[in-house]
């Protein structure tokens, strides 16, 4: 084995070796991606709910809209 075909090697070796870690890299980074974007869909969740809650809090309230009697009431 002469000088120039171990060089080919070792340049093989050391391609295959950063191939491995730029797909890692991308692997990772589409990995924080989704985590991002379901953080960010959780908390799109959160804010629409504590929304309505205030909604809900704030509207007065009226007698006349609560359930009739079903005689099924417990209390």
């Amino acid at each position: 084995m002469n000088w120039l075909s171990a060089l080919a090697v070792l340049a093989r070796v050391l391609a295959a070796i950063l191939d491995m870690a730029r797909e890692s890299q991308a692997r990772d980074a589409g990995r924080a991606e989704a985590i991002a974007e379901a953080s960010n869909h959780a908390l799109d969740l959160i804010r629409k709910a504590r929304d309505a809650r205030h909604v809900a809090a704030d509207a007065p309230s009226d007698p006349s809209r609560l359930r009739d009697d079903d005689g099924f009431r417990r209390d």
